[in-house]
């Protein structure tokens, strides 16, 4: 349904069957992969993107999982959105750890945040729920997730944060 004009991804996996079929698809597709990592930024005409995670690795090659996920964090104007993927604690806990360490602890906040890994408790926890401040938490989630996403404990940490919960 789309024109892809390029593919973003921060761990290029030779041995993983899934990742292959998708190189390959890319490929057959002229479509190009941009391997990319933290602090790189993006523009797409007037909303710009900044990399938050994951943090580049010298070896792309090895195994890809959740906390490997790309984390932007989108500007257009005055307004800000945080694309969480599917991190889960870990990433989450490096992701703030990373912004603290660098001073710049307010890219973690923004007005909308898609929230990591379709609101699974293995995410948002309450020191990343309270510094990113969001207005609204956007949960990308089946009507009958299999996994039970999103977890209830999940939704009300949002709640309790403020946030207005939106699912898809």
């Amino acid at each position: 349904n789309f024109r892809v004009r390029g593919a973003l991804v921060a761990r290029t996996p030779a041995t993983d069957p899934e990742f292959s079929e998708f190189a390959a698809t890319l490929n057959n597709q002229r479509v190009p992969l941009f391997l990319i990592g933290s602090d790189d930024q993006l523009q797409f005409g007037q909303a710009s993107a900044r990399v938050l995670w994951p943090r580049p690795k010298a070896d792309s090659q090895p195994a890809s999982f959740n906390n490997d996920s790309i984390v932007l964090r989108l500007n257009f104007g005055a307004r800000s959105i945080l694309l969480l993927a599917d991190i889960e604690n870990a990433g989450e806990s490096g992701l703030l750890a990373d912004l603290k360490r660098t001073r710049n602890e307010s890219a973690a906040h923004a007005d909308v945040v898609k929230v990591a890994h379709h609101g699974s408790k293995t995410s948002s926890t309450p020191e990343f729920v309270r510094a990113s401040g969001a207005q609204f938490a956007v949960i990308s989630v089946g009507q009958h997730s299999m996994f039970g996403h999103p977890h209830r404990t999940v939704v009300e940490r949002w709640r309790a944060a403020g946030a207005e919960i939106l699912t898809t």
